[in-house]
């Protein structure tokens, strides 16, 4: 430790670090990257391309993958299938003015069918080997005709008019060190600006070749070195700037072609690091005019070529091992670059570097450097950091990028670090060692003791802030809090002023002090806070033993003023707590957490930016949030956020804000967080029939019609989303219009499923949104029919209908009669293991339902009223899908419990001539498709209230409230009826000659006694009679709770 602790010394004295930066158009930080461990084919790219519909085609050495965002398809050669690509390995993709996709492999040349995802080749009649023959490069020209390149031949194909020509070429060279062989092997091929000329990359040259009159001229590149002259003739790469000048890419490097002078120049930089690099195998350009700039990827890394200044502006080496590869093909409409290597597809998106990382050029290798504090040096654009695990103050220059250090003063012990550092109202900066002050001499850049005659012990200190002018306050974890005269070295201690109950001491553990615009100074403490109030001399401590579990707000880990007069309280795991600096008695006054619109992540530092808006650092991410409107704004790590944000969130120059990072520290302009734009664009992957794949969708346009039969009555859909930015959070929504009411949130969940569908004509409806809410409503459209089975023809349906009804009235008696020996049975049957005997109280709960469902049915059908009987038998079939599919599993989703209940009340509603409403309350940030529930435990209860309560009585509104919240991991429900109440209504019953017994209650009470012997669970139901003054039945109240997961 002594060892490094001198190095670094050595290193503050004698050196400096500098890494000076021009400005870019993107950076090479945190790449996605697609490879074979990622489901790519292989890791060596050779070609990408983007096509017109959004979809990024990648061609690798071991078969041809499409990707948007999330999802790869694969395409590979099967033996014997001709409709597949004709070879692995893929030598070029290109989109032509159809959008249509054009595959050279190393044995073909063929074009995808989105229609059945399968690959075509040109007719044999037009030419029959290039169906066979390797394809270097496929280019479409400005007339929309396609030129092959092959190792042999140049072919041209007019596809519109079924048109074949060939071209090969014959040169002499001009000595006999060209290699003039292979001039045939077109790699690459470019069209001039001049429309009827084309240039030809070969194997053993240039060539310029006049399409009208097919003549052309060779242009060799002269090398001293025969190997530089035999590589360098290799050309693979091809682009016309705008000045007319070609730029070319061959094995041996990147040279600038002038057709005017016909004069070959190498593009290098003498003076480079890496002479190497500009001899390497060209892989692509990225030319943009716009900056003067073209990226030249080569195999072994990349450069910045000004074309303006004609010099080399940068140069990036790659590393394979630390993952660090440089590489840029083409930008797409987001600005993201996507490269190719021999590592995979490399994508660099700005959405996730919007937040710049300095990391320190030096590293404590037993600790990581943390830094808590940065301030503004009297220099301009100059910062000073202080940070643990590293001895000395670093300086840092953030436009430059430039670092240095200022180490502790010979034979002082900073092994821990700095913990703080402060600049005083006079400018002065002091520096908080663990046990002793310092000042830095900003003038002579040194550091020196201050008040080393004082003997502070070990008090272990961690923060310290300016009171009064020239007052010191100091926060310790050991020795309480320090209150130090600068001017005269008066020192006072408080200990026993911050025990908020005698003789426990743990409230002298301060981590954290913060001074408020009324001088106050706010002090985080082991466990809760306290203020020391200045114009009383006193301190004020906030205790939240005793107070409910929502309102307490025991840890603290920073403070924040407003503008409003809010003081704002960093709580972790409990959210936000806001106070009043007019007002500290009062203490916490409200408490902001998930349920507000917060991030599930602990709230750790806190900020402030020129606009007002308070910023939270959590583990995973960050969050803004406005005090005035109370709106808030996550963002996640895929914004560029660091994984891990430490100590601080501080303004600095130039309206950006600081955070600290293990290791350095990160810049970003809170303008530039903004909002992802892109909207996802859904299509359809699949559709299947009795999970039997029908046909393949593969467009994200509209397909045709699909048509079925009325005994293809359960059917799939499967779809994804074109996204690249944040795909994984990209949520769904479908509906099948003339079935579906309402939209049906599928969350990420990709596929959709229907079964018993009437015949008729319908569309299938896809809506996609991002991770910020913002629905694309250009919903993806599939029109559907489906037959209609002759018995539900005009013609069969009217003389059948007496027989039906009569069959249904008999069919309905029967099961009726089945069902209650059923439970009857069941009721009687008990099991001796918990977990057996809730799978046959559930069992019980589903045929009850049944009963008094077709209980109602019975009495339309008594009644003779057929529309109504019909009309609740459609009810009552959706509510039978929905009763299955919940009663099968232990727990439900939440959303689906509800929407069977509120399908009953709707039933019974209309069973009752809708002599009740009833009103569904769900409590503020309850996310129903993230809670579950056992099934069909409320239901007893609502049937309950209406049967009993609400249908006896006669007068004044009836009404029936259900009312859903949440606390910790329990659910409460309110069942509250405003009927005639349970003692008139066992009046009425002991009065009945009914011998019915309803056991939904029973059965629930029951259900809900094992659920707690099985999970030792809180479940209870609680039953109130509702009561005036003078006694008089209000109505029942029944409050349920139920434990969730």
């Amino acid at each position: 430790m002594k060892q490094i602790f001198y190095i670094l010394i050595l290193l503050g004295l004698l050196s400096e670090w500098s890494f000076a930066q021009t400005a870019f158009p993107f950076t090479f930080d945190r790449p996605l990257i697609i490879n074979s461990e990622k489901g790519l084919p292989s890791d060596q790219v050779n070609t990408v391309v983007k096509d017109r519909t959004g979809f990024i085609w990648v061609g690798t050495e071991e078969g041809l993958a499409r990707f948007d965002g999330l999802r790869l398809d694969i395409f590979q050669h099967q033996r014997n299938d001709t409709t597949t690509i004709p070879n692995n390995w893929i030598e070029c993709l290109v989109v032509d003015h159809t959008n249509r996709l054009w595959v050279g492999t190393n044995r073909g040349l063929c074009y995808y069918r989105p229609e059945d995802r399968t690959f075509g080749t040109i007719p044999a009649s037009l030419d029959s080997s290039l169906a066979y023959e390797r394809i270097l490069n496929v280019h479409e020209d400005h007339s929309r005709v396609l030129w092959v390149g092959t190792p042999s031949r140049l072919v041209r194909l007019d596809l519109e008019n079924q048109n074949k020509q060939e071209f090969t070429f014959s040169v002499e060279p001009q000595d006999s060190t060209f290699d003039v062989a292979r001039i045939n092997g077109v790699l690459t091929i470019a069209s001039d600006a001049d429309q009827e000329v084309l240039w030809l990359g070969t194997l053993s040259g240039l060539i310029k070749f006049n399409k009208t009159d097919h003549s052309y001229k060779w242009y060799p590149n002269k090398q001293k070195n025969s190997n530089d002259q035999y590589l360098g003739n290799s050309i693979r790469q091809l682009d016309q700037l705008p000045n007319g000048k070609l730029l070319i890419g061959t094995w041996n490097g990147a040279f600038l072609f002038d057709p005017y002078q016909q004069t070959f120049q190498r593009i290098i930089d003498p003076k480079a690091a890496l002479p190497d690099l500009f001899k390497s195998k060209v892989v692509s350009f990225l030319t943009m005019p716009e900056h003067d700039l073209v990226g030249i990827t080569y195999s072994s890394g990349f450069c910045w070529y000004n074309l303006a200044s004609n010099r080399i502006e940068a140069t990036y080496s790659n590393n394979a091992i630390s993952g660090q590869i440089h590489t840029a093909h083409f930008i797409d409409d987001q600005a993201r670059v996507w490269g190719l290597s021999s590592w995979g597809l490399y994508q660099y998106n700005p959405l996730v570097n919007r937040i710049k990382q300095h990391k320190f050029p030096f590293q404590n290798k037993l600790y990581p450097i943390i830094p808590r504090r940065v301030i503004s040096a009297t220099t301009t654009g100059t910062y000073y950091l202080a940070a643990i695990s590293f001895s000395g103050i670093i300086s840092w220059q953030p436009k430059t990028d430039r670092w240095a250090v200022l180490p502790a003063p010979v034979g002082e012990n900073w092994s821990s670090g700095v913990q703080d550092l402060l600049r005083l109202e006079n400018g002065r900066v002091i520096i908080l060692a663990h046990h002793q002050l310092f000042e830095l001499l900003e003038d002579q850049q040194t550091i020196v003791p201050l008040f080393s005659n004082l003997d502070f012990g070990t008090p272990a200190f961690r923060r310290m802030i300016e009171g009064a002018p020239n007052e010191l306050w100091i926060g310790s974890r050991r020795g309480g809090l320090y209150r130090l005269n600068l001017t005269n070295g008066d020192l006072k201690i408080y200990k026993t002023e911050l025990d908020k109950i005698p003789g426990d001491t743990r409230h002298r553990w301060i981590e954290t002090l913060y001074k408020d615009s009324r001088g106050q100074i706010w002090i985080r403490t082991s466990f809760e806070y306290s203020v020391y109030v200045p114009e009383r001399d006193t301190f004020i401590h906030w205790d939240s033993y005793g107070l409910a579990p929502d309102e307490q707000f025991p840890v603290i880990t920073d403070f924040q003023e407003d503008k409003f007069g809010n003081m704002w309280l960093a709580g972790e795991q409990f959210g936000l707590g806001r106070a009043s600096i007019n007002a500290v008695e009062k203490g916490v006054m409200e408490v902001i957490n998930s349920d507000d619109g917060l991030p599930p992540y602990n709230v750790g530092g806190l900020g402030m930016d020129e606009k007002g808006y308070l910023w939270m650092e959590h583990e995973k991410g960050i969050t803004r949030y406005h005090p005035g409107t109370g709106k808030i704004r996550y963002f996640s790590t895929g914004y560029g956020i660091p994984q891990t944000i430490n100590e601080f969130i501080t303004p600095i120059e130039g309206n950006k804000l600081a955070v600290g990072i293990s290791g350095g520290i990160a810049v970003f302009n809170p303008k530039d967080l903004t909002a992802n734009e892109e909207l996802p664009i859904p299509y359809l992957t699949s559709f299947k029939v009795f999970d039997r794949e029908l046909q393949h969708m593969n467009s994200r346009e509209t397909p045709e019609e699909i048509r079925l039969s009325y005994r293809q009555n359960f059917f799939s859909f499967e779809f994804s989303a074109l996204a690249f930015n944040l795909p994984e959070q990209v949520r769904f929504r479908y509906r099948l219009s003339g079935f579906d009411q309402q939209w049906n949130e599928s969350g990420n969940r990709r596929y959709a499923a229907y079964t018993n569908i009437p015949g008729g004509d319908y569309v299938f409806q896809l809506e996609a949104t991002n991770n910020e809410g913002n629905w694309n409503h250009e919903a993806l459209e599939v029109p559907m029919h489906i037959t209609t089975p002759w018995w539900k023809s005009l013609w069969f349906w009217f003389p059948s209908g007496s027989f039906a009804a009569m069959a249904m009235v008999f069919a309905v008696r029967w099961r009726i009669r089945q069902v209650r020996e059923q439970e009857k049975i069941k009721s009687e049957f008990d099991k001796k293991l918990v977990a057996t005997e809730l799978h046959a109280l559930r069992a019980q709960m589903n045929p009850h339902f049944i009963f008094n469902c077709l209980n109602s049915i019975d009495y339309y059908i008594i009644k003779n009223e057929t529309e109504k009987a019909s009309d609740y038998l459609n009810r009552f079939s959706r509510l039978i899908r929905l009763i299955l599919q919940n009663s099968r599993a232990e727990y439900v989703n939440l959303k689906d419990e509800l929407e069977a209940l509120k399908l009953y009340m709707e039933m019974e509603s209309l069973r009752f001539d809708d002599r009740f409403e009833y009103v569904v309350r769900i409590g503020s940030g309850l996310q129903l498709d993230n809670l579950e529930i056992p099934p069909l435990l409320l239901q007893p209860y609502v049937e309950n209230a209406i049967w009993h309560g609400l249908a006896k009585k006669s007068n004044g509104k009836n009404r029936l409230d259900l009312t859903i919240t949440r606390r910790d991991n329990l659910l409460y429900c309110r069942i509250e009826d405003n009927g005639i109440g349970r003692e008139a209504a066992r009046r009425m019953k002991s009065a009945s000659t009914g011998k019915h017994r309803s056991m939904g209650m029973y059965l629930t009470r029951d259900r809900l006694h094992r659920i707690n012997r099985m999970h030792n669970s809180k479940a209870d139901v609680e039953i109130t009679d509702l009561k005036d003054e003078q006694g008089t039945a209000l109505g029942t109240r029944v409050d349920i709770i139920v434990p969730i997961r």
